[in-house]
């Protein structure tokens, strides 16, 4: 019987969000009139909400299992929602619902997660946007087989 052995690896990636690239040239040093574009302010609203704190981790549960775990931080509490667990094939795949798992009344989350035969499944923990909260997202992890 083949055995596979299952390694895990985290990586953290830093400032998730694309910078924003701002010139200091106005429209009126180019002689051009200046258009105002106001944004709606349900949209100036959005942008200013604040991420929600997602920890996460991978644990090696037994020879061929993984669990994918983590905690919603935030008040009001995370409790009895939903968290999306989303997984991208390789480096430059899309980002496409693995599972679907509730919080606990304390805001933890776990799911079962798997690992490929070749190359690396890279996996996140995702929250909806609320009112009070943007969407927000937790480190990123991968699997891999040895």
């Amino acid at each position: 019987m083949n055995r596979i052995l299952t390694g895990l690896i985290g990586l953290a990636l830093g400032g998730v969000t694309p910078l924003a690239i701002t010139s200091s040239a106005t429209a009126a040093d180019h002689g051009v009139a200046a258009a105002h574009a106001s944004a709606t302010p349900a949209s100036a609203a959005r942008e200013t909400l604040p991420a929600r704190e997602i920890t996460s981790k991978m644990v090696k549960v037994g020879a061929h299992k993984i669990v994918f775990k983590g905690k919603v931080k935030g008040s009001p509490r995370y409790a009895n929602k939903k968290v999306k667990i989303e997984r991208r094939i390789g480096k430059k795949g899309a980002w496409k619902v693995y599972n679907q798992v509730r919080t606990t009344d304390l805001g933890n989350w776990k799911s079962q997660v798997g690992a490929p035969r070749q190359g690396k499944w890279y996996f996140r923990a995702v929250t909806p946007q609320t009112n009070n909260y943007r969407k927000s997202y937790s480190s990123v992890w991968y699997t891999y087989s040895i």
